[in-house]
């Protein structure tokens, strides 16, 4: 038989007083249009998980085509579509000048996340800024979605598996959705 322990007094565990933002950037050229709602759902996850994890968090919207914008909110960012060529780069050169002008790392944990098809083509200096951007990081990931550049994924498959901070999921040229479990692979999340 055992015996049940009594507990007078528990000690409470506090969370830390740290800091986060979020910074999500979404490609918004027209290829992408039919995968908003797989979008909508991945952010809704990564902001609940993430708001159950930090006390302070702040949420940051950009979107891109061959230039990339800051979003004042949520629903700015899913409604807006734009209609120019696609560069990835012009999403992380914004994600990086957002990090550096309001969130320094010395305050701040700082997740960027893009989503898109990878409508661009791989270059130096797209290898170049997806490194810049998870160097600046705490955890940083792309989620896949669509038809998209072969070399584009193959670096980003290679990166991922490389850096154990940076997660890549590729949902596959025609996604019938998204899951948790994608989520939690994009976060090398084995639990």
């Amino acid at each position: 038989r055992q015996q049940d322990y009594v507990v007078r007094k528990a000690k409470p565990f506090p969370r830390p007083d740290a800091h986060a933002v979020v910074i999500f950037a979404r490609d918004a050229s027209g290829s992408t249009s039919a995968y908003t709602d797989l979008y909508k759902k991945f952010v809704f996850d990564l902001k609940t998980l993430i708001k159950g994890s930090y006390p302070n968090v702040s949420f940051e919207y950009i979107i891109f085509d061959s230039s990339a914008y800051v979003m004042k909110n949520e629903d700015e960012f899913f409604k807006a579509e734009l209609g120019g060529g696609t560069s990835y780069k012009a999403g992380i050169d914004k994600i990086m000048e957002l990090m550096q002008q309001k969130y320094p790392a010395q305050k701040f944990d700082r997740f960027p996340f893009i989503v898109g098809d990878l409508g661009d083509y791989m270059s130096t200096d797209l290898a170049q800024a997806y490194e810049d951007m998870a160097a600046q990081s705490s955890y940083s990931g792309t989620l896949k979605a669509g038809y998209g550049a072969d070399d584009f994924t193959n670096y980003l498959e290679g990166f991922a598996s490389n850096n154990e901070y940076f997660g890549f999921v590729d949902l596959g040229d025609m996604p019938q959705g998204y899951s948790l479990g994608d989520l939690k692979r994009l976060l090398k999340n084995a639990e």
